[in-house]
């Protein structure tokens, strides 16, 4: 009952498109994209409502239910005012829309595999962000610090978009607050294969569209690889981006129409979500929307057309930077730029990548290229490019395809050599996103291309023979416990073996089964539990990386020795908040994911009883007293 109740009032800012002219944005003949764009909308719209709780006296959950009820007023008056536009909530069934649904569904199913396998992601961000919309929750609205976490000021350094809604959906829903991060991280891989889609509908037909980018978000290695580690908030910021994006493509807008106030007011609403979800997504955006209208010619003055959305998404983010400590931002230049180049260092070691000589940076982009998109894709993607080249066909395709290419490699070169001013927010594989775009197009037109020229019987047996190779994936993978093909590749180097691998979707089995960064039991929180209720809310807890630990912070509200993300946001004020602060207790979670060095084990804790006592050993998880310290 509490769903069904919740669920329409989340639409109803989205449902107001319904009085669209666009057709890029709500078509009545087309029922998923207009289906998706209301949802889009609507979850943009309350990624703001946390920046309003500093403005107003008022808290976030009542400000939610108040303007849900207006957006269901104004909804309803359109309605009633103009019986004719009810025509408008028709959806036509044909058999399109069937096969649609069909596949909508199997996407659906694909992608919440982790909400069945997973409580949540809890290591990486992932904790970071189940903490900091545990503050949220505790606030219910705006927070000046980071407590209970750290006593920190200026909570809201990162942006906040994906936990709002996280927090919105575990206040007015009837999900947990962790499970709701796991529930939004899976949604957002619906959402961006669902953009992808709608983009490539426009060549192809939209069931081949929908099946093309359901398989190849699949087949990518980013941005499944990370999901559940805490990548999620980079997803929502593409997603809103993304779909804010499908409004730019409308050619109606480029041939003179302007955009109604209620276009205009969710195109900005989208636009500033984005930024509101992450910093770093947007400003890879702006540098690949520019390739794009240069590519397709759009003119500059068209883009005033679109100032009241501008304006509508700065208004919107303008609490966010009120609020904003910009000393934060020299602070953690170089944790930021540390942390980056430490990732791009592991990419690149097994490629001996300092032996190429003058070509070291271009072949450093290339290697990272192969590694976020993986193998299979970057084969895909080449083949298909001779392929239109040689039939001389989708020359615009193809120009703008290189042109994001090397714009990529480009800002992989400045981040490098440090050549652009604040190089260290220059993150590829965080822009690499909108390259999905333009180089699945190519993709997408050459196997149309082969698909209208190919006999059925052909068809039809290389379907089989790929499902029979995933089924044999997917066992080989099941033995393994569905750890990445990449990390089976650093200990045993089967090249062979890794290409086959990942060209069979093992990129999406990892991030569908693979534990490894959601060692989170059922153990764990009812261990969580007993430490709310029967240690002091001082203490200062020790913990396994790799276990259920790290979540010690948001579901029992008490303090970790090492937050995650502090180290980059407030590192001084963490060392010394560490020092003044040492730990009190050590948690031993049970399950501790062998990727990660384990610290901390009963057996070793139990042999020194003069340093440590066990206040709870139950089920697998042991929690310590730190009465001696070394």
């Amino acid at each position: 009952m509490r769903v069904a109740a919740v669920l329409p009032l989340f639409l109803f800012p989205g449902l107001l498109i319904i009085f669209s002219q666009c057709k890029s944005v709500y078509d009545s003949e087309d029922w998923l994209k207009s289906l998706t764009h209301i949802v889009v909308v609507s979850l943009s719209f309350w990624v703001h409502l946390y920046w309003l709780t500093m403005l107003l006296p008022v808290t976030l959950s009542r400000l939610y239910y108040l303007f849900a009820g207006i957006f269901a007023v104004i909804f309803l008056y359109k309605l009633i005012a103009n019986p004719s536009s009810a025509a408008l909530l028709k959806i036509k069934i044909t058999r399109e829309n069937q096969a649609l649904c069909a596949l909508l569904l199997l996407l659906i199913v694909l992608r919440f595999v982790p909400f069945g396998d997973r409580i949540t992601g809890s290591v990486g961000d992932m904790t970071q962000h189940n903490y900091m919309t545990k503050i949220i929750m505790l606030n219910n609205g705006y927070s000046r610090s980071y407590e209970p976490v750290v006593p920190f000021e200026h909570f809201g350094e990162y942006p906040l978009g994906f936990h709002t809604l996280s927090a919105l959906m575990a206040m007015a829903g009837p999900l947990l607050f962790y499970r709701a991060t796991n529930w939004l991280s899976c949604l957002s891989l619906v959402l961006i294969t669902l953009a992808l889609a709608f983009h490539l509908a426009r060549k192809v037909p939209k069931s081949f569209a929908l099946s093309g980018a359901t398989f190849i978000i699949m087949l990518v290695h980013y941005p499944q690889f990370l999901n559940q580690w805490g990548s999620a908030t980079t997803l929502w910021s593409v997603c809103f981006l993304a779909f804010g994006y499908n409004f730019l493509e409308s050619e109606e807008l480029w041939q003179g129409r302007k955009l109604g106030f209620w276009e205009q007011a969710a195109l900005g609403s989208l636009l500033a979500a984005g930024a509101l979800t992450h910093l770093i997504v947007p400003i890879g955006f702006l540098f690949y929307l520019a390739v794009n209208l240069i590519v397709k010619r759009r003119r500059f003055a068209d883009v005033f057309g679109l100032l009241p959305a501008i304006l509508w998404a700065a208004l919107a983010m303008l609490p966010f930077f009120i609020n904003f400590n910009f000393h934060v931002v020299g602070q953690s230049a170089q944790a930021i730029h540390f942390g980056h180049a430490q990732s791009l260092s592991k990419i690149l070691e097994p490629f001996h990548t300092s032996q190429w000589g003058g070509l070291k940076l271009i072949g450093e982009s290339a290697v990272g290229f192969a590694f976020v998109f993986g193998p299979a894709y970057v084969f895909l993607l080449a083949t298909s490019a001779a392929f239109l080249v040689w039939k001389k066909e989708s020359s615009r395709v193809l120009w703008s395809c290189a042109g994001s290419v090397l714009l990529y490699v480009l800002l992989f070169c400045s981040f490098k050599t440090d050549f652009l001013p604040l190089s260290h927010l220059i993150q590829t594989e965080r822009f690499h996103y909108f390259l999905l775009w333009p180089c699945s197009t190519l993709i997408i037109l050459a196997l149309n291309s082969l698909r209208q020229n190919m006999k059925w019987g052909i068809k039809a047996g290389g379907g089989l023979l790929f499902l029979v190779l995933f089924y044999a994936n997917a066992r080989d993978l099941a033995g393994r416990s569905f750890e990445s093909h990449y990390t089976t590749y650093k200990f045993d180097g089967r090249w062979i073996r890794f290409l086959a691998r990942d060209a069979l979707l093992g990129s999406y089995f990892a991030a569908a089964l693979d534990k490894a960064n959601a060692s989170l039991t059922g153990e764990d929180i009812e261990a969580f539990n007993w430490v709310k209720e029967s240690i002091d809310r001082d203490a200062v807890f020790l913990y396994n990386y790799g276990d259920g630990g790290a979540l010690l912070s948001s579901i029992a509200e008490r303090k970790t020795f090492s937050p995650h993300g502090m180290e980059v946001w407030h590192g001084k004020e963490l060392a010394e908040w560490q020092h003044q602060n040492p730990p009190t207790h050590i948690y031993v979670g049970k399950s501790a994911n062998p990727k990660y060095e384990k610290l901390y084990s009963a057996p070793a804790l139990d042999a020194q009883s003069d340093k440590y006592v066990k206040l709870y050993d139950r089920r697998g998880v042991s929690i310590y007293n730190i009465v001696k310290r070394n």
